[in-house]
């Protein structure tokens, strides 16, 4: 299929996708590429072992640009970490009654603020949406907040979103 398409990229001169989409490499704290041959790779399976695999996507997300390249930045992987536990702490404590109109209102704008970031691979901005809802959200709501703000949590950290749903 792969060739069917080249060779009629070729003959043709045009191209079937809308627009090619080239990603952007993570750096050390030297500005280098990171790479094994020079020694400067993080292992991801030790950042797991000490902040999760959600920690580690958020993090990455949250800082590293698709289209640019950009450095390893340990604060924010630190950061996503305290954020995740802060999730878990209100899920542990939120307590289920009414919900305010201001609370639903700003949910829905989250949501459609994050959609519209996530369409765009603005990711670091949909993060920042994500973590303001959750800095916004009071002790006591109702189930459909919780919901919502948990699917909205699901594409970043599938894994805590998935434990907290069946809270």
């Amino acid at each position: 299929v792969v060739r069917m398409m080249l060779l009629g990229i070729y003959m043709t001169g045009k191209s079937p996708f809308k627009q090619v989409y080239l990603h952007g490499l993570i750096r050390d704290e030297q500005g280098r590429k990171m790479s094994k041959s020079i020694g400067n790779v993080i292992n991801p399976l030790d950042i797991i072992k000490d902040y999760g695999t959600d920690s580690l996507r958020l993090a990455l997300m949250s800082f590293a640009s698709p289209e640019k390249d950009t450095g390893w930045d340990e604060k924010i992987l630190v950061g996503s970490y305290k954020f995740l536990n802060k999730v878990s702490e209100y899920f542990d404590k939120v307590k289920i009654g009414k919900v305010d109109a201001k609370t639903e209102s700003r949910v829905n704008k989250t949501i459609k603020e994050m959609t519209e970031f996530i369409e765009n691979f603005k990711y670091n901005l949909a993060i920042i949406k994500l973590r303001e809802l959750f800095d916004s959200l009071p002790k006591e709501t109702n189930k459909e907040i919780l919901e919502k703000s948990l699917k909205l949590l699901a594409p970043f950290c599938p894994h805590i979103a998935e434990e907290l749903w069946h809270k």
